[in-house]
Protein backbone atom coordinates (compact mmCIF):
# COMPACT_ATOMS: atom_id res chain seq x y z
CA UNK A 1 0.00 0.00 0.00
CA UNK A 2 1.35 3.54 -1.15
CA UNK A 3 1.29 5.18 2.13
CA UNK A 4 1.53 1.79 4.60
CA UNK A 5 3.10 3.18 7.53
CA UNK A 6 2.55 7.16 7.85
CA UNK A 7 0.67 8.80 10.61
CA UNK A 8 -0.66 11.82 8.96
CA UNK A 9 -2.91 14.97 10.10
CA UNK A 10 -4.74 16.91 6.99
CA UNK A 11 -5.23 20.69 8.25
CA UNK A 12 -7.97 22.18 5.56
CA UNK A 13 -11.02 24.23 5.57
CA UNK A 14 -8.51 27.59 5.29
CA UNK A 15 -6.27 28.92 3.27
CA UNK A 16 -7.29 28.08 -0.08
CA UNK A 17 -7.49 24.34 0.85
CA UNK A 18 -11.29 23.63 1.53
CA UNK A 19 -12.55 20.47 3.82
CA UNK A 20 -14.06 18.69 0.82
CA UNK A 21 -10.61 18.90 -0.34
CA UNK A 22 -8.93 17.82 2.98
CA UNK A 23 -11.85 14.87 3.10
CA UNK A 24 -10.88 13.59 -0.54
CA UNK A 25 -7.30 13.45 0.34
CA UNK A 26 -7.59 11.80 4.22
CA UNK A 27 -9.83 9.38 2.27
CA UNK A 28 -7.59 7.81 -0.44
CA UNK A 29 -4.70 8.14 2.36
CA UNK A 30 -6.80 5.81 4.91
CA UNK A 31 -7.54 3.85 1.63
CA UNK A 32 -3.66 3.44 0.69
CA UNK A 33 -2.57 2.06 3.72
CA UNK A 34 -1.99 5.43 5.50
CA UNK A 35 -2.90 6.56 9.24
CA UNK A 36 -5.22 9.57 9.46
CA UNK A 37 -4.76 11.23 12.79
CA UNK A 38 -7.70 13.64 13.48
CA UNK A 39 -6.13 17.27 14.00
CA UNK A 40 -7.82 17.23 18.25
CA UNK A 41 -5.74 14.40 18.48
CA UNK A 42 -2.82 15.20 16.62
CA UNK A 43 -2.54 18.75 18.87
CA UNK A 44 -0.95 16.27 21.87
CA UNK A 45 0.52 13.59 19.72
CA UNK A 46 3.03 15.91 17.25
CA UNK A 47 6.25 13.73 18.40
CA UNK A 48 4.22 10.53 16.79
CA UNK A 49 3.46 12.30 13.68
CA UNK A 50 5.17 11.26 10.18
CA UNK A 51 4.05 14.27 8.68
CA UNK A 52 1.02 17.12 8.70
CA UNK A 53 -0.53 18.39 5.22
CA UNK A 54 -0.81 22.16 5.27
CA UNK A 55 -2.20 24.59 2.28
CA UNK A 56 0.68 25.99 0.03
CA UNK A 57 -0.70 29.20 1.06
CA UNK A 58 -0.65 28.31 4.48
CA UNK A 59 1.95 31.20 6.98
CA UNK A 60 3.30 30.03 10.43
CA UNK A 61 0.30 32.49 11.99
CA UNK A 62 -2.35 30.59 10.50
CA UNK A 63 -0.84 26.79 11.21
CA UNK A 64 -0.25 27.78 14.78
CA UNK A 65 -3.70 29.27 15.42
CA UNK A 66 -4.92 25.89 13.40
CA UNK A 67 -3.53 23.70 15.79
CA UNK A 68 -3.57 25.58 18.78
CA UNK A 69 0.36 25.60 19.39
CA UNK A 70 2.66 27.67 20.52
CA UNK A 71 5.69 26.53 18.32
CA UNK A 72 5.47 24.56 14.83
CA UNK A 73 5.67 20.63 15.12
CA UNK A 74 9.14 18.91 14.28
CA UNK A 75 7.69 16.71 11.87
CA UNK A 76 7.68 18.11 7.96
CA UNK A 77 4.63 20.00 7.10
CA UNK A 78 3.84 19.61 3.56
CA UNK A 79 1.72 20.08 0.59
CA UNK A 80 -1.26 19.27 -0.51
CA UNK A 81 0.79 17.99 -3.92
CA UNK A 82 2.53 14.92 -2.03
CA UNK A 83 -0.52 12.89 -1.78
CA UNK A 84 -2.52 13.74 -4.49
CA UNK A 85 0.77 12.87 -7.09
CA UNK A 86 1.23 10.09 -5.09
CA UNK A 87 -2.39 8.64 -5.41
CA UNK A 88 -2.47 9.11 -8.92
CA UNK A 89 0.75 7.52 -9.90
CA UNK A 90 0.47 5.13 -7.38
CA UNK A 91 3.88 5.67 -5.98
CA UNK A 92 4.91 7.09 -2.88
CA UNK A 93 6.80 10.09 -3.71
CA UNK A 94 9.61 11.85 -1.31
CA UNK A 95 7.59 14.06 1.35
CA UNK A 96 10.91 16.15 1.19
CA UNK A 97 10.23 16.91 -2.04
CA UNK A 98 6.65 18.81 -1.00
CA UNK A 99 7.87 20.01 2.30
CA UNK A 100 7.18 23.69 3.12
CA UNK A 101 9.98 25.54 4.43
CA UNK A 102 9.48 26.49 8.02
CA UNK A 103 12.07 28.59 8.10
CA UNK A 104 10.31 30.66 5.02
CA UNK A 105 6.83 31.10 7.15
CA UNK A 106 5.28 33.41 6.44
CA UNK A 107 6.95 34.79 3.32
CA UNK A 108 5.67 37.00 0.57
CA UNK A 109 4.74 36.49 -2.89
CA UNK A 110 6.66 38.09 -5.41
CA UNK A 111 5.25 39.97 -8.24
CA UNK A 112 6.57 39.08 -11.52
CA UNK A 113 8.16 42.23 -11.89
CA UNK A 114 11.14 40.19 -10.35
CA UNK A 115 12.06 39.96 -13.59
CA UNK A 116 13.13 43.03 -14.83
CA UNK A 117 11.83 44.72 -18.30
CA UNK A 118 13.71 46.87 -20.62
CA UNK A 119 12.29 50.40 -20.06
CA UNK A 120 10.29 50.74 -23.80
CA UNK A 121 8.27 47.50 -22.63
CA UNK A 122 7.69 46.21 -18.88
CA UNK A 123 6.48 43.15 -20.31
CA UNK A 124 8.92 42.41 -22.81
CA UNK A 125 11.23 40.40 -21.58
CA UNK A 126 8.41 38.14 -20.30
CA UNK A 127 8.52 36.56 -23.96
CA UNK A 128 11.95 35.76 -23.99
CA UNK A 129 11.95 33.85 -20.75
CA UNK A 130 12.33 29.91 -20.81
CA UNK A 131 9.30 27.94 -18.85
CA UNK A 132 10.04 28.90 -14.95
CA UNK A 133 9.13 25.58 -13.26
CA UNK A 134 7.70 26.38 -9.54
CA UNK A 135 10.61 25.26 -8.10
CA UNK A 136 13.10 27.55 -9.44
CA UNK A 137 10.28 30.43 -9.82
CA UNK A 138 10.82 33.28 -7.34
CA UNK A 139 7.15 32.99 -5.97
CA UNK A 140 8.00 29.85 -4.55
CA UNK A 141 7.85 29.25 -0.65
CA UNK A 142 8.69 25.37 -0.71
CA UNK A 143 11.52 23.29 -2.31
CA UNK A 144 9.93 20.99 -4.55
CA UNK A 145 11.18 18.86 -7.73
CA UNK A 146 8.79 18.63 -10.24
CA UNK A 147 7.06 15.84 -10.94
CA UNK A 148 5.63 16.73 -14.27
CA UNK A 149 8.93 18.37 -16.43
CA UNK A 150 11.34 16.83 -18.41
CA UNK A 151 15.29 16.91 -17.01
CA UNK A 152 16.02 20.22 -18.60
CA UNK A 153 12.32 22.02 -17.40
CA UNK A 154 11.41 22.46 -20.48
CA UNK A 155 8.41 20.63 -21.10
CA UNK A 156 6.53 17.87 -20.22
CA UNK A 157 7.41 14.71 -18.71
CA UNK A 158 8.01 12.48 -21.90
CA UNK A 159 5.85 9.56 -20.51
CA UNK A 160 3.07 12.58 -19.90
CA UNK A 161 3.71 13.31 -23.53
CA UNK A 162 2.77 9.67 -25.27
CA UNK A 163 -0.37 9.77 -27.33
CA UNK A 164 -0.50 13.21 -27.40
CA UNK A 165 -1.40 13.07 -31.36
CA UNK A 166 -3.94 11.25 -30.81
CA UNK A 167 -5.87 14.91 -29.54
CA UNK A 168 -7.81 16.99 -32.09
CA UNK A 169 -5.27 20.43 -30.88
CA UNK A 170 -2.62 18.74 -32.29
CA UNK A 171 -3.71 18.50 -35.30
CA UNK A 172 -2.13 20.54 -38.53
CA UNK A 173 -4.80 19.60 -41.04
CA UNK A 174 -7.71 20.57 -41.26
CA UNK A 175 -11.33 18.23 -40.51
CA UNK A 176 -11.45 15.67 -42.96
CA UNK A 177 -15.17 14.89 -41.85
CA UNK A 178 -16.87 17.83 -41.99
CA UNK A 179 -19.79 16.24 -44.03
CA UNK A 180 -20.55 13.73 -40.65
CA UNK A 181 -19.57 15.94 -37.79
CA UNK A 182 -21.58 18.79 -38.67
CA UNK A 183 -24.68 16.28 -38.73
CA UNK A 184 -23.71 14.50 -35.38
CA UNK A 185 -23.12 18.30 -33.90
CA UNK A 186 -26.54 19.36 -35.03
CA UNK A 187 -27.65 15.85 -32.81
CA UNK A 188 -25.24 16.21 -29.90
CA UNK A 189 -26.73 20.18 -29.05
CA UNK A 190 -30.10 18.67 -29.74
CA UNK A 191 -29.49 16.29 -26.88
CA UNK A 192 -27.75 18.78 -24.28
CA UNK A 193 -30.35 21.11 -24.67
CA UNK A 194 -32.88 18.26 -23.86
CA UNK A 195 -30.48 17.88 -20.61
CA UNK A 196 -29.89 14.31 -22.00
CA UNK A 197 -26.17 14.86 -20.89
CA UNK A 198 -25.55 11.07 -21.59
CA UNK A 199 -26.40 10.92 -25.19
CA UNK A 200 -24.90 14.42 -25.34
CA UNK A 201 -21.42 13.91 -23.84
CA UNK A 202 -21.11 10.29 -26.65
CA UNK A 203 -21.69 12.21 -29.28
CA UNK A 204 -18.92 15.09 -28.21
CA UNK A 205 -16.52 12.16 -27.65
CA UNK A 206 -17.30 10.77 -30.70
CA UNK A 207 -16.87 13.62 -32.91
CA UNK A 208 -13.99 14.53 -31.29
CA UNK A 209 -12.49 11.11 -32.66
CA UNK A 210 -13.67 11.87 -35.83
CA UNK A 211 -12.30 15.77 -36.21
CA UNK A 212 -8.40 13.91 -35.51
CA UNK A 213 -9.18 10.89 -37.63
CA UNK A 214 -6.45 11.55 -40.41
CA UNK A 215 -8.32 9.71 -43.15
CA UNK A 216 -12.02 11.36 -44.84
CA UNK A 217 -14.74 8.82 -44.53
CA UNK A 218 -16.46 7.44 -47.38
CA UNK A 219 -17.97 4.13 -46.28
CA UNK A 220 -19.05 2.82 -42.68
CA UNK A 221 -16.12 -0.40 -42.75
CA UNK A 222 -13.73 2.74 -41.95
CA UNK A 223 -14.95 3.45 -38.22
CA UNK A 224 -15.18 -0.29 -37.53
CA UNK A 225 -12.10 0.45 -35.05
CA UNK A 226 -12.43 3.90 -34.16
CA UNK A 227 -12.73 4.23 -29.89
CA UNK A 228 -15.38 6.21 -28.74
CA UNK A 229 -17.52 5.41 -31.64
CA UNK A 230 -20.03 3.10 -30.50
CA UNK A 231 -22.11 1.15 -32.72
CA UNK A 232 -25.66 3.38 -32.39
CA UNK A 233 -23.07 6.08 -33.88
CA UNK A 234 -21.64 3.77 -36.13
CA UNK A 235 -25.11 3.17 -37.82
CA UNK A 236 -26.05 7.24 -38.19
CA UNK A 237 -22.31 7.39 -39.47
CA UNK A 238 -23.77 5.00 -42.17
CA UNK A 239 -27.00 6.85 -42.61
CA UNK A 240 -25.40 10.17 -43.12
CA UNK A 241 -22.74 8.71 -45.91
CA UNK A 242 -25.71 7.01 -47.66
CA UNK A 243 -28.28 10.42 -47.13
CA UNK A 244 -26.41 13.29 -46.16
CA UNK A 245 -28.45 13.97 -43.04
CA UNK A 246 -30.27 11.73 -40.46
CA UNK A 247 -34.05 10.84 -39.99
CA UNK A 248 -33.60 11.49 -35.92
CA UNK A 249 -32.15 15.48 -36.60
CA UNK A 250 -35.10 15.74 -39.39
CA UNK A 251 -38.06 14.48 -36.54
CA UNK A 252 -36.02 16.47 -33.61
CA UNK A 253 -36.43 19.27 -35.77
CA UNK A 254 -40.25 19.20 -35.33
CA UNK A 255 -40.74 18.76 -31.86
CA UNK A 256 -42.42 22.25 -30.69
CA UNK A 257 -40.65 21.60 -27.25
CA UNK A 258 -37.02 21.40 -28.88
CA UNK A 259 -38.16 24.66 -31.14
CA UNK A 260 -38.84 26.28 -27.88
CA UNK A 261 -35.90 25.79 -26.24
CA UNK A 262 -33.68 26.48 -28.56
CA UNK A 263 -34.90 30.12 -29.30
CA UNK A 264 -35.49 30.59 -25.58
CA UNK A 265 -31.82 29.33 -24.97
CA UNK A 266 -30.69 31.98 -27.19
CA UNK A 267 -31.60 34.59 -24.78
CA UNK A 268 -28.54 35.51 -22.77
CA UNK A 269 -28.74 34.20 -19.42
CA UNK A 270 -31.59 31.80 -20.10
CA UNK A 271 -30.66 28.29 -19.84
CA UNK A 272 -31.91 25.20 -20.80
CA UNK A 273 -33.61 24.37 -17.63
CA UNK A 274 -35.39 27.41 -17.61
CA UNK A 275 -36.20 27.37 -21.30
CA UNK A 276 -37.83 23.89 -20.82
CA UNK A 277 -39.73 25.84 -17.71
CA UNK A 278 -41.15 28.34 -19.89
CA UNK A 279 -41.75 25.43 -22.46
CA UNK A 280 -44.27 23.90 -20.12
CA UNK A 281 -45.85 27.15 -18.97
CA UNK A 282 -46.98 26.97 -22.26
CA UNK A 283 -45.01 30.19 -24.15
CA UNK A 284 -43.66 28.72 -27.61
CA UNK A 285 -41.83 32.10 -29.11
CA UNK A 286 -40.19 35.32 -28.23
CA UNK A 287 -43.27 37.08 -28.89
CA UNK A 288 -45.46 34.85 -26.31
CA UNK A 289 -42.81 35.80 -23.91
CA UNK A 290 -43.11 39.55 -24.35
CA UNK A 291 -46.23 39.89 -24.41
CA UNK A 292 -46.36 38.23 -20.66
CA UNK A 293 -43.22 38.30 -18.85
CA UNK A 294 -43.05 35.85 -16.70
CA UNK A 295 -42.31 36.79 -12.99
CA UNK A 296 -39.00 34.38 -12.31
CA UNK A 297 -37.52 36.03 -15.18
CA UNK A 298 -34.46 38.41 -13.43
CA UNK A 299 -34.38 41.53 -14.77
CA UNK A 300 -30.56 40.85 -16.58
CA UNK A 301 -32.83 37.89 -18.68
CA UNK A 302 -35.71 41.46 -19.48
CA UNK A 303 -33.39 43.60 -20.70
CA UNK A 304 -31.40 40.60 -23.08
CA UNK A 305 -35.05 39.60 -24.20
CA UNK A 306 -35.85 43.58 -25.06
CA UNK A 307 -32.70 43.64 -27.02
CA UNK A 308 -32.53 40.22 -28.38
CA UNK A 309 -32.90 40.96 -32.03
CA UNK A 310 -30.12 43.39 -32.11
CA UNK A 311 -27.80 40.96 -29.68
CA UNK A 312 -28.20 38.20 -32.14
CA UNK A 313 -27.14 40.30 -35.14
CA UNK A 314 -23.49 38.81 -35.68
CA UNK A 315 -20.67 42.11 -35.03
CA UNK A 316 -18.63 43.14 -37.83
CA UNK A 317 -15.05 43.34 -37.25
CA UNK A 318 -14.29 47.09 -37.41
CA UNK A 319 -16.79 47.58 -34.91
CA UNK A 320 -15.33 45.03 -32.54
CA UNK A 321 -11.92 46.70 -32.92
CA UNK A 322 -13.65 50.14 -32.06
CA UNK A 323 -15.21 49.09 -29.36
CA UNK A 324 -12.31 47.55 -27.78
CA UNK A 325 -10.18 50.46 -28.81
CA UNK A 326 -12.44 52.34 -26.76
CA UNK A 327 -12.37 50.60 -23.71
CA UNK A 328 -8.63 50.37 -24.02
CA UNK A 329 -8.02 53.79 -23.88
CA UNK A 330 -10.22 54.67 -21.13
CA UNK A 331 -8.49 51.68 -18.98
CA UNK A 332 -4.76 53.54 -19.99
CA UNK A 333 -6.39 57.14 -19.01
CA UNK A 334 -8.03 55.55 -15.74
CA UNK A 335 -4.36 53.86 -14.79
CA UNK A 336 -2.01 56.16 -16.54
CA UNK A 337 1.39 54.75 -14.31
CA UNK A 338 0.56 51.42 -15.07
CA UNK A 339 1.38 49.55 -18.69
CA UNK A 340 -1.41 47.40 -19.44
CA UNK A 341 -1.88 44.73 -21.57
CA UNK A 342 -4.95 43.96 -23.80
CA UNK A 343 -6.04 41.39 -26.27
CA UNK A 344 -9.57 41.29 -28.10
CA UNK A 345 -10.13 37.50 -27.63
CA UNK A 346 -12.44 35.52 -29.17
CA UNK A 347 -13.29 34.90 -32.38
CA UNK A 348 -11.91 38.09 -33.50
CA UNK A 349 -8.85 36.70 -32.30
CA UNK A 350 -8.90 34.29 -34.24
CA UNK A 351 -9.41 35.81 -36.99
CA UNK A 352 -13.13 36.08 -38.47
CA UNK A 353 -14.53 38.64 -40.07
CA UNK A 354 -17.48 38.81 -37.75
CA UNK A 355 -18.15 38.13 -34.04
CA UNK A 356 -20.92 36.86 -31.65
CA UNK A 357 -19.52 39.39 -28.64
CA UNK A 358 -16.92 41.61 -27.71
CA UNK A 359 -14.40 39.61 -24.99
CA UNK A 360 -11.51 41.96 -23.71
CA UNK A 361 -8.97 40.39 -21.71
CA UNK A 362 -6.59 43.02 -19.56
CA UNK A 363 -3.64 42.34 -17.34
CA UNK A 364 -0.93 44.92 -15.78
CA UNK A 365 1.22 44.98 -12.72
CA UNK A 366 -0.30 44.62 -9.14
CA UNK A 367 -3.76 44.07 -10.35
CA UNK A 368 -5.31 42.90 -7.01
CA UNK A 369 -4.13 45.87 -5.10
CA UNK A 370 -6.56 47.66 -7.93
CA UNK A 371 -9.53 46.16 -6.92
CA UNK A 372 -11.87 48.72 -7.47
CA UNK A 373 -10.35 49.78 -10.83
CA UNK A 374 -12.92 47.75 -13.06
CA UNK A 375 -15.59 49.24 -11.21
CA UNK A 376 -14.01 52.36 -12.27
CA UNK A 377 -13.56 51.39 -15.53
CA UNK A 378 -17.13 50.55 -16.49
CA UNK A 379 -18.74 53.60 -14.83
CA UNK A 380 -16.38 55.60 -16.85
CA UNK A 381 -17.53 53.75 -19.73
CA UNK A 382 -20.98 54.65 -18.64
CA UNK A 383 -20.18 58.09 -18.56
CA UNK A 384 -18.92 57.94 -21.86
CA UNK A 385 -22.18 56.20 -23.70
CA UNK A 386 -20.30 53.23 -24.41
CA UNK A 387 -21.52 50.81 -22.25
CA UNK A 388 -25.63 50.91 -21.43
CA UNK A 389 -26.42 48.12 -19.26
CA UNK A 390 -24.60 46.09 -16.71
CA UNK A 391 -25.16 42.13 -16.33
CA UNK A 392 -22.26 41.01 -13.97
CA UNK A 393 -20.28 42.65 -12.46
CA UNK A 394 -17.28 40.60 -9.98
CA UNK A 395 -15.62 42.54 -7.54
CA UNK A 396 -14.84 39.92 -5.56
CA UNK A 397 -12.21 37.45 -5.54
CA UNK A 398 -11.97 35.31 -2.64
CA UNK A 399 -12.11 31.91 -5.06
CA UNK A 400 -10.10 33.49 -8.03
CA UNK A 401 -7.83 36.15 -8.34
CA UNK A 402 -9.27 37.84 -11.59
CA UNK A 403 -12.28 40.34 -12.13
CA UNK A 404 -15.28 40.16 -14.84
CA UNK A 405 -17.69 42.70 -16.38
CA UNK A 406 -20.26 41.08 -18.36
CA UNK A 407 -22.70 44.23 -20.15
CA UNK A 408 -23.91 45.48 -23.02
CA UNK A 409 -22.13 48.17 -25.38
CA UNK A 410 -23.22 50.31 -28.30
CA UNK A 411 -22.25 53.26 -30.73
CA UNK A 412 -23.90 55.92 -30.90
CA UNK A 413 -24.99 54.63 -34.45
CA UNK A 414 -25.30 51.48 -33.91
CA UNK A 415 -26.93 48.14 -32.10
CA UNK A 416 -26.70 47.16 -28.86
CA UNK A 417 -23.66 44.21 -28.19
CA UNK A 418 -22.45 41.69 -25.75
CA UNK A 419 -19.17 43.11 -24.02
CA UNK A 420 -17.30 41.16 -21.44
CA UNK A 421 -13.97 42.61 -20.12
CA UNK A 422 -11.81 40.58 -17.59
CA UNK A 423 -8.99 41.13 -15.65
CA UNK A 424 -6.31 39.16 -14.92
CA UNK A 425 -2.67 39.06 -12.42
CA UNK A 426 0.37 39.01 -15.01
CA UNK A 427 1.27 35.04 -14.11
CA UNK A 428 -2.06 34.15 -14.98
CA UNK A 429 -2.68 36.28 -18.17
CA UNK A 430 -1.19 33.78 -20.85
CA UNK A 431 -3.48 30.99 -20.03
CA UNK A 432 -6.43 33.12 -19.39
CA UNK A 433 -5.40 34.79 -23.20
CA UNK A 434 -5.11 30.73 -24.57
CA UNK A 435 -8.81 30.18 -22.82
CA UNK A 436 -10.94 32.51 -24.07
CA UNK A 437 -9.52 32.46 -27.81
CA UNK A 438 -10.77 29.44 -27.88
CA UNK A 439 -11.98 28.08 -29.96
CA UNK A 440 -14.49 25.97 -27.92
CA UNK A 441 -13.37 22.58 -29.52
CA UNK A 442 -9.11 23.58 -29.27
CA UNK A 443 -10.02 24.24 -25.42
CA UNK A 444 -11.94 20.93 -25.13
CA UNK A 445 -9.30 19.04 -27.19
CA UNK A 446 -6.18 19.74 -24.21
CA UNK A 447 -8.12 19.97 -21.39
CA UNK A 448 -8.97 16.30 -21.89
CA UNK A 449 -5.88 15.61 -22.60
CA UNK A 450 -4.25 17.21 -19.12
CA UNK A 451 -7.53 15.18 -17.55
CA UNK A 452 -6.18 12.02 -18.54
CA UNK A 453 -3.25 12.72 -17.38
CA UNK A 454 -3.69 13.55 -13.90
CA UNK A 455 -3.95 17.46 -14.39
CA UNK A 456 -6.30 19.93 -14.95
CA UNK A 457 -6.02 22.55 -17.51
CA UNK A 458 -7.43 26.41 -16.80
CA UNK A 459 -7.22 29.49 -17.86
CA UNK A 460 -5.24 29.75 -14.64
CA UNK A 461 -2.89 27.26 -14.88
CA UNK A 462 -1.96 23.50 -15.01
CA UNK A 463 -2.96 21.74 -11.77
CA UNK A 464 -2.16 18.02 -10.46
CA UNK A 465 -6.00 16.60 -10.03
CA UNK A 466 -7.38 14.16 -8.26
CA UNK A 467 -11.60 13.27 -9.38
CA UNK A 468 -13.67 11.33 -7.01
CA UNK A 469 -17.54 11.39 -6.62
CA UNK A 470 -17.75 14.06 -9.04
CA UNK A 471 -15.21 16.46 -7.30
CA UNK A 472 -12.02 17.79 -8.53
CA UNK A 473 -9.31 18.45 -6.03
CA UNK A 474 -6.34 20.66 -7.29
CA UNK A 475 -2.78 20.92 -6.27
CA UNK A 476 -0.75 24.45 -6.83
CA UNK A 477 0.09 25.73 -9.92
CA UNK A 478 3.06 23.28 -11.43
CA UNK A 479 4.65 25.45 -14.05
CA UNK A 480 4.52 29.54 -14.23
CA UNK A 481 4.19 30.46 -17.95
CA UNK A 482 4.36 34.34 -19.23
CA UNK A 483 3.24 33.89 -22.64
CA UNK A 484 1.04 31.34 -24.67
CA UNK A 485 4.76 30.46 -26.70
CA UNK A 486 5.44 29.06 -23.21
CA UNK A 487 2.33 27.12 -23.17
CA UNK A 488 2.75 25.33 -26.57
CA UNK A 489 5.95 24.54 -25.49
CA UNK A 490 5.10 22.64 -22.11
CA UNK A 491 3.10 20.10 -23.80
CA UNK A 492 6.15 20.22 -26.73
CA UNK A 493 4.07 21.54 -30.02
CA UNK A 494 4.98 24.24 -32.15
CA UNK A 495 3.66 27.39 -31.69
CA UNK A 496 -0.13 27.29 -33.11
CA UNK A 497 -1.50 31.08 -33.79
CA UNK A 498 -5.26 31.86 -33.19
CA UNK A 499 -6.35 31.80 -36.38
CA UNK A 500 -5.27 27.58 -36.67
CA UNK A 501 -6.77 26.91 -33.48
CA UNK A 502 -10.49 26.56 -35.24
CA UNK A 503 -10.99 22.91 -34.80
Amino acid sequence: MIFDGYKICVLSGFAGFTKMSGEIISKNISKNGGTIIPLPQARNQTSNLTLIIVPEQSDEKMILKVMNLTSLPSCPLVSPNWAINSTNSKTLHDPNDYQIKKTELPIKRQSPQTYQSPPQSPFEAYKTLPLVPLSNSPEMNRTQTNPILNQNNTRLHDDLLQNKDKYMFTKEQPNLNEHITSVLEILMENYFLLRDRGRGFAYRSAIIVLKSHPEKIICGDQVGNLQKVGKKIKKKIQEILETGTLKRVKAMDEQSRLKAIKEFSKIWGVGSATADKLFTLGYRTLDDLRKNIPQFLNDNQRICLELFDEIKERIPREEVKEISDQVVEYAKLLLPNKDIEANTCGSYRRGKETCGDIDILLTFDDVLENKLFLRELVDYLIEKKVVTHVLILSENCKKHESFTFEGIAKKPDGLHRRLDIKIYPRKYYAWALMHFTGSANFNRSIRLFAKNKGLKLTDEGLFPAIRSHGETICGGNLVECYTEEDIFRLFDMPYKPPEQRDL
